[in-house]
């Protein structure tokens, strides 16, 4: 919807984590750049609040199934490598890379890069920082990302003929400044679990559940 139509290079970032209140923070960063002209818009994450899936749902493709993998058009997509291949797919000009192999390219590596249609580039500061289990390090992470993807919209657009530039995300992250106790924590329902995780579980039953909610994958998700 966002993509396929437009008739120009572009740039797609993904910054892992991102949540809506930090790319504000960002579009005031870009803001400071008289020749960036920058809009922000609002999507939805899909449930599971999680990268696996939040990520497949920014792919293009015709059949996506989850059977305890994700799957669209047949192929997983767990790496960057997975990911430029289910890309290609859709169209042969598409291309998926790390953040770092833009930031450390050379301009003859990066132009050559930037030859294809559309580069999806992806950026991981704030929810690989969430994951180590220091949350507070989030807050530094933020700026850190922040900064980084200013930084990189401004050298795409400056040197490789690019000047469309998307930046989205695949999920946000929860903040709560206080102690979570016991009686907070839920219980697994007595299932079996394709996918767990400490906010979600995935099970292809129907047990009631205590506390939380209970949503069919298929209603978020395009699986």
């Amino acid at each position: 919807n966002q993509i396929a139509q437009l008739k120009q290079k572009v740039a797609v970032i993904i910054s892992d984590g991102l949540r809506y209140e930090v790319a504000t923070e960002l579009l005031n960063e870009l803001y400071k750049d008289d020749k960036n002209i920058s809009k922000i818009n609002v999507q939805l994450a899909s449930l599971p609040s999680e990268t696996s899936f939040g990520m497949a749902n920014l792919f293009p493709g015709k059949r996506y199934a989850y059977d305890g993998q994700i799957r669209i058009d047949g192929e997983t997509l767990a790496s960057v490598e997975q990911r430029d291949k289910i890309l290609k797919i859709q169209s042969p000009g598409y291309k998926a890379v790390t953040f770092e192999t833009v930031l450390n390219g050379n301009k003859q590596e990066n132009r050559e890069l930037f030859k294809s249609d559309v580069v999806y580039i992806y950026h991981d500061i704030i929810d690989k920082e969430g994951h180590k289990g220091t949350e507070r390090n989030v807050f530094q992470a933020a700026q850190t990302a922040i900064a980084e993807l200013a930084g990189m919209v401004k050298r795409i657009q400056g040197g490789y003929g690019v000047n469309r530039v998307f930046i989205t995300s695949d999920h946000g992250f929860i903040y709560n400044d206080c102690d979570i106790e016991e009686f907070d924590k839920n219980n697994i329902a007595a299932c079996e679990c394709t996918d767990a995780g400490a906010r979600h579980y995935i099970t292809a039953e129907n047990p009631d559940v205590e506390m939380g909610y209970k949503v069919s994958l298929y209603k978020t998700t395009k699986y």
